[in-house]
């Protein structure tokens, strides 16, 4: 009989209700007004975490001759309930026996193993609270000089805070079952932070027609950004009172922080916009940036222009245009450069020092240097894109067909690079060369079915195909190295590399050597495939191509949708296979029973050079106990056996409605009534050798830790749900 996931029986359906009313009435001229309020409530698949979201919207506006006057205030309320991240990672390490479920209530001291926490104890006395509170205001105001100029302002202030609560409590191990000290010391932290960005755009639009067929449009204008946060923390260990998390409830040296930034920049641009007949347009802007980051050494603002051309034939040759066939056409090129130095944080290049441990007692240096510094001549990087596009239109647009290529030029890339651990420093950021992004993209869009077909019974088909694929090609790191790591995870033996001549984001790790045949060559007397020194390239984290298609279906009020995807190509560190790898919980483990077996496609080198098949030498010992060592040390020692296909096909979502004709409807007041039912990533389709290990897509982060999978998160979960709008 089938083996049950009891692990899977440690998580709860998780369910997210959400609710909401909207009213909004008036117009520009005589004035308007929208008030939205909205809820929502998730608990998630682990019995305790929560989210709770209140948000509220106020949006009104008024016409005054020639002021016009708009403005915005939303305020946005949460807080989430949530445990600690190392869950996941310890309820990995329970064997597919255990029914985990009855050691809820047993504690540390009854858990079903003496080497990990009980995850049940840990969601329970492990916890993170965070509350936060967000303003946003927006207010617009335009003033029309005459037909042809108008002022324009726009100020934007966002407001945030936060709190947060974090504690362990604490377990004192008496029984030390295993060998070992279990022993969880108490901690709490808890911490306080604000912020204000503000947002201000100033701008003069001008539109004229200088004759009868050339038209001329330009906006003038300044941009001004500032930025402030600043936050306190304190936290300690060793609780006296257990659950009371207070500074002065702990023992010895308290943890204590603060920190405060301001970050401004202030800039001039200019837009303008020539056209020509509605069929030829020519677009121009500038743009000069003064960033507070850049100081020093390097020049503190940046200049970046843009320009583009587009074309409307089947407008300029009327002949071309055919509601049986070529309906609408359109060619247009474009160069643009695009300058950021907001990579680089708000007192990145000064020299800071943090307080070293033993302040203020005891040791004469009481601060250090900065162990992650930046370049102090880093300069912004700039992107500069060319791209070619066409757009058809088919048959009144039942058929349309877009594509685009381009190419993108990075130079001067700010990156954090991890350096030599003799160098006394973990990382430094700096610019490291440059990179070349080229690809294309082609969307298909086609409506088989309209509702004009079938003498307007409402039955309408539309579909959209898209098609992409682009590649980064790293051209330089720098002039003193080929290559730079971006994240190396040392006690795994895998990273992500920036390597010259190579895609990029590039996964290296340690691999197998082999044979110029490419078998895995092994060591006679051990039997243990032999492991490079070196690390290899293992894959890289961005796929070939994506293919997305949404398809909607609609007949007398049922609409029917579906979004889905296919990538391939591309590969991914599964953080997961690694850490089930030592403890024989792998399918790889049970293939050749509890023995040893002869190594698949392996040789060994019975000359120097020479290499022959291996039919005779045993990998994995002649025991049960050797053969258990060899995948704990042996086999997880090489990252080659973690990195897998990420490819994936994806339904993102399905969704079936149906709203109620207006005559069902005209007595109760309702304008309209729709309801349906919805979910979220249905089916997920992956390759054999991903069995269930990570969604290809969770990786730790979407910087540069992309295509490094770990376990510190949730796994993938499915959401269906209900929804119902109603209108007045």
């Amino acid at each position: 009989s089938p083996i049950e996931d009891n692990i899977k029986k440690f998580f709860q359906t998780g369910t997210v209700f959400q609710n909401g009313i909207s009213i909004s009435g008036g117009n520009v001229e005589d004035g308007y007004i929208t008030v939205s309020a909205n809820k929502q409530n998730t608990e998630f698949v682990v019995d305790g975490d929560k989210l709770d979201r209140s948000s509220f919207l106020f949006r009104g506006g008024k016409k005054f001759n020639k002021w016009t006057i708009d403005g915005n205030v939303t305020y946005i309320s949460q807080k989430t309930q949530t445990t600690s991240s190392d869950l996941f990672t310890d309820l990995l390490q329970t064997a597919t026996n255990i029914p985990v479920e009855r050691f809820e209530n047993s504690g540390q001291s009854g858990h079903w193993t003496a080497y990990y926490n009980n995850p049940y104890w840990l969601r329970d006395n492990v916890r993170n609270t965070n509350r936060s509170d967000f303003v946003n205001l927006i207010g617009t105001f335009n003033y029309e000089l005459n037909k042809n100029i108008n002022f324009n302002y726009v100020a934007n202030v966002q407001v945030s805070q936060a709190n947060s609560l974090n504690y362990t409590n604490g377990y004192v191990d008496l029984e030390q079952v295993g060998g070992g000290d279990h022993t969880v010391v108490s901690t709490f932290d808890t911490a306080n932070s604000n912020a204000r960005n503000f947002y201000g755009d100033f701008m003069v639009n001008f539109d004229y027609m200088l004759t009868d067929k050339v038209s001329f449009k330009a906006n003038i204008g300044n941009n001004i950004q500032d930025r402030m946060s600043q936050s306190t923390s304190v936290g300690g260990d060793n609780l006296t009172v257990p659950g009371l998390y207070n500074i002065s409830n702990i023992t010895g040296d308290p943890r204590r922080s603060n920190a405060y930034s301001r970050g401004r920049t202030f800039s001039f641009f200019a837009n303008v916009d020539l056209g020509y007949s509605d069929y030829l347009f020519l677009n121009l802007t500038g743009r000069n940036d003064w960033n507070s980051r850049l100081f020093g050494g390097v020049k503190d603002n940046y200049f970046y222009p843009s320009a583009g051309l587009s074309f409307i034939p089947t407008k300029a040759f009327e002949g071309l245009k055919s509601d049986k066939g070529l309906n609408y056409a359109k060619l247009s090129a474009s160069i643009v450069k695009v300058g950021n130095a907001s990579i680089i944080g708000t007192y990145d290049l000064n020299s800071l020092y943090g307080v070293s441990s033993g302040y203020p007692f005891g040791s004469l240096s009481s601060f250090s240097p900065n162990q992650n510094p930046t370049n102090p001549l880093i300069k912004p990087e700039f992107m500069t894109t060319s791209e070619f596009g066409i757009n058809l239109g088919f048959f009144n647009d039942r058929l349309t067909l877009d594509g685009s290529v381009y190419s993108t030029k990075t130079t001067d890339l700010i990156t954090r690079q991890t350096t030599s651990a003799g160098s006394g420093l973990t990382s430094v950021l700096t610019n490291i060369g440059q990179m070349t992004t080229t690809g294309y993209e082609i969307d298909l869009g086609f409506t088989p079915v309209k509702a004009s077909d079938f003498n307007n019974l409402g039955l309408k088909w539309e579909n959209r195909l898209a098609y992409s694929h682009n590649k980064s090609i790293v051209d330089k790191v720098s002039d003193s190295a080929s290559e730079i790591a971006l994240q190396n995870f040392t006690g795994a033996g895998v990273g992500i590399f920036a390597t010259e001549g190579e895609e990029f984001p590039l996964i290296k790790g340690i691999a197998y050597e082999r044979d110029d045949q490419g078998r895995v060559l092994i060591d006679p007397v051990s039997g243990n495939p032999i492991r490079t020194t070196d690390y290899k390239i293992l894959g890289k984290a961005t796929p070939d191509y994506i293919i997305n298609y949404n398809t909607a279906v609609e007949f007398k009020g049922v609409r029917l949708a579906a979004v889905m995807d296919y990538r391939t190509g591309h590969q991914f560190w599964s953080g997961t296979k690694d850490w089930l790898s030592w403890s024989g919980h792998l399918y790889e483990s049970a293939e050749n029973g509890r023995t040893g077996f002869i190594f698949p496609n392996s040789a060994i080198e019975t000359a120097p050079g020479v290499y022959t098949e291996n039919t005779s030498v045993v990998t994995g010992g002649t025991t049960y106990t050797s053969y258990l060592n060899y995948f704990s040390n042996e086999y997880r020692a090489v990252v080659e056996n973690f990195v897998l296909d990420a490819t994936a096909f994806k339904v993102r979502e399905l969704s079936l409605s149906y709203s109620l004709p207006e005559k069902m409807i005209e007595r109760t007041g309702l304008t309209s009534l729709r309801f349906g039912v919805n979910a979220r990533n249905p089916f997920i389709v992956l390759p054999k050798e991903n069995r269930g290990y990570n969604d290809p897509e969770q990786s730790r982060t979407s910087g540069n830790d992309q295509g490094l999978a770990v376990t510190g998160q949730y796994p993938a979960t499915r959401t269906f749900g209900f929804s119902l709008n109603a209108s007045f």
